[in-house]
This record gives C-alpha cells, sequence and structure tokens, in this order.
C-alpha cells in the first residue's frame, strides 16, 4: 500500500503517516508546491474506492469523494498547479470524473462509460487541458478545463495506460503496453490564443 511513509528532505529521510490512509492506492497527483496531495484507491474500505486529499504536504488525509461514489474504482488521477482542477478515470465502467473546486464536488464528464476503463488521465498546468485514455480505444482531449470533448483514434493495438500533457497542454503523450509512444507534438486544436 501506498503512502506509509512521506519525505520532507527530497527522499533522504522518510517519516510514517499516522493515521494511514485505506486503501489500494493506483494513482497520486501533487500541485506544484506539494502542499496539495491527492491519492486514488481502488478496493479500499470494503471493496470500495475513494479519492484522498491531503492539505499539508501528505502529512493527513481525508476522504473527499462521498459514499454515493465509494463503489468507483479510481484508477488514475492527475491535478493542475494549484490544485484546484483535479481529473480522474475509473477502472469498472463509470467513465472520467473532473473537480474544478479543489476536489470539494466531483462531476462525470459526458465521455462513454460502458465497458471503459480510463486508466490514465493528464490536466496542464493551468487546468485548462485534460487528457483522458481508454486502455482499448480512443483517447480524448478537452480544451476546456473538460467541459467538451475531442477523440482522436490512436494508431496500435491498444493497451494504453497513461497519458500526459505539457504544462500548456501543447504537447500530448500516450504510452502502448505493447512498447510504442505516441506523441503529439504540434496540437494546433489545443492553442487557447
Amino acid at each position: 500500500m501506498l503512502f506509509r511513509s512521506r519525505s520532507t528532505y527530497y527522499g533522504q529521510t522518510w517519516s510514517e503517516i499516522l493515521p494511514k490512509p485505506s486503501g489500494d492506492f493506483w494513482s497520486l497527483a501533487t500541485s506544484k508546491s506539494g502542499q496539495y496531495v491527492y491519492a486514488a484507491s481502488v478496493w479500499g474500505d470494503y471493496n470500495n474506492g475513494y479519492i484522498w486529499r491531503s492539505n499539508d504536504y501528505g502529512l493527513t488525509w481525508a476522504k473527499i469523494t462521498s459514499d454515493a461514489t465509494n463503489d468507483i474504482n479510481w484508477s488514475s488521477l492527475d491535478t493542475s498547479a494549484d490544485a484546484q482542477n483535479v481529473i480522474s478515470g475509473t477502472q469498472d465502467g463509470n467513465g472520467v470524473w473532473i473537480s474544478k473546486d479543489g476536489g470539494a464536488t466531483f462531476t462525470q464528464t459526458s465521455l462513454p462509460t460502458t465497458g471503459q476503463e480510463y486508466d490514465g488521465v493528464s490536466v496542464s498546468a493551468d487546468g485548462n487541458f485534460m487528457t483522458a485514455v481508454q486502455v482499448y480505444g480512443s483517447f480524448y482531449v478537452s480544451s476546456d478545463a473538460g467541459t467538451t470533448w475531442t477523440a482522436t483514434t490512436l494508431p496500435g493495438d491498444g493497451g494504453r495506460l497513461e497519458s500526459g500533457a505539457s504544462d500548456t497542454g501543447q504537447y500530448l503523450l500516450v504510452p502502448s503496453a505493447t512498447g510504442s509512444l505516441w506523441v503529439d507534438r504540434k496540437s494546433t486544436r489545443l492553442n487557447s490564443s
């Protein structure tokens, strides 16, 4: 299990986190300063997943998703530099969820849900550009903080487990489990001018 310890000295020294957040953690994201940390759990409390947040550099943790969404397996997440825009993908057909208020509320996006696993999501530093990738499906891009999405079909046989976006959202990356790395270096559809 993740989050048993934390370092405040560049990984040279570690201290145990107490009390420990519960769950099987698959993903984490931090604000640019490191003060705000989000963690996504699957199969946590009695087979329920949650998103957790720390406001004090990982010292203490609180569940921020409600019991109404606790049967979701949160498999991936990312946050903007200021930790206000959060995106999280699910592994069990529950789609992609976003928060625009630092995790106080999460809303399910319009992306397809049935039978889809979103194991890779990313967000730009300013929170405007978001990506979500289906393991065996499409790659989605949003340039308006998750309000609307554009689908892109990537070549290859799938097995995509992650996605990445540069701080500006101009450069997008999607690796494949078969060894391919797809890079969009121009992303003209994402220009915010």
